[in-house]
This record gives C-alpha cells, sequence and structure tokens, in this order.
C-alpha cells in the first residue's frame, strides 16, 4: 500500500493505520468485541475506535483550525462491528491519502482536557506535529491491542504495537 508520492510524515500514518487494519481483518468478530475477564480492560473494539476517532477528529478540523481530541463521537458500530471498522479505516486512509506536503504546514490549534478540575487547554500545533503524535497515540494503541489479543490466544507479530524507536534501537543491540 505504498503510495510514492506521498510525504514520508503521511506515508507513516497510512502505514500505521495499515498494519492495525491487517490485524484487525484477521481477527473473528468475537475476539474483537470481547472484553477480556481476568484483568479489567477495553475491548480491542474499543482501543480501535478510540484511536481511528482520533484521525477522525483532525482530518474533520482542518479547516476550522482548532481540534479538540476531547470531542470524540465514541461511536459504538466502530466499536462493536468488525466489518464497519474495517470500511471506516479505509475511508480514512484514503483521506489522509489526499494530504500534501502543503498541508503538513497549516497552523491548528489543539484542545485537550488535561484535568478534571480546569478547563480544556489550548496549544498552538501545525498538521505535522498532530500526524507525529496520531502515530505515536495509535501504535500505543495498538500494544494494548496486542496484549488483549494474546489473552485470548492470538499469536501478534512482535514488532506490533511497537515504537520505531524503540525497534531501532533493539536493533542496534
Amino acid at each position: 500500500m505504498n503510495t510514492p508520492s506521498l510525504h514520508p510524515i503521511i506515508q507513516d500514518l497510512v502505514d500505521t493505520l495499515v498494519q492495525g487494519y491487517n490485524l484487525i481483518e484477521s481477527m473473528d468478530d468475537c475476539t474483537y468485541v470481547s472484553v477480556p475477564t481476568h484483568v479489567k480492560a477495553s475491548s480491542i473494539g474499543a482501543h480501535y475506535r478510540h484511536h481511528l476517532e482520533h484521525v477522525q477528529i483532525l482530518l474533520q478540523n482542518l479547516h476550522d483550525t482548532t481540534v479538540d481530541y476531547d470531542c470524540r463521537p465514541r461511536s459504538c458500530k466502530i466499536e462493536q462491528d468488525r466489518q464497519f471498522a474495517l470500511c471506516y479505516t479505509q475511508k480514512l486512509i484514503e483521506q489522509i491519502k489526499n494530504l500534501t506536503e502543503h498541508d503538513l504546514d497549516k497552523t491548528l490549534v489543539v484542545a485537550h482536557r488535561t484535568c478534571t478540575q480546569d478547563e480544556t487547554r489550548c496549544a498552538p500545533s501545525t498538521l505535522r506535529r498532530e500526524i507525529l503524535f496520531l502515530v505515536s497515540h495509535t501504535i500505543h494503541h495498538y500494544a494494548l491491542i496486542k496484549l488483549i489479543a494474546e489473552s485470548f490466544g492470538a499469536h501478534i507479530h512482535k514488532h506490533f504495537g511497537v515504537m520505531p524507536s524503540t525497534l531501532v534501537h533493539l536493533n542496534q543491540n
């Protein structure tokens, strides 16, 4: 799925989403929606929905310039319907592929609740910075997805859910 015309940062996000897509596609519906009973954790579907909605929020708010990651729809359909989640992932990937290098320097204001007592905090950012955040955020949720899948007996590739910086570090040793 490598598209040579994409800027490397955009391609990194596409590649990261494709990793998740491939894993979700390979599992059955029951594994996707089941909640582990031996630990207090969310389902794979809940973690997958969470990270997809972060991507969705960024893409939807590029024209408004304010991105509030807390204002997510929390779609039960993505969380509970694996086929719908796969189709949704494909749509997001196609939208991401429409981004250009010029888009990366678009300035944004990011709003995010960092505590429960005060108002939402805001900070300036760029699309480039937010894509870097999304790749990291997604991989961290993939690590949780991997743990949940393995608790159900799945065998997940050892590099799934591991940050690229960690993989580079491990390869140097």
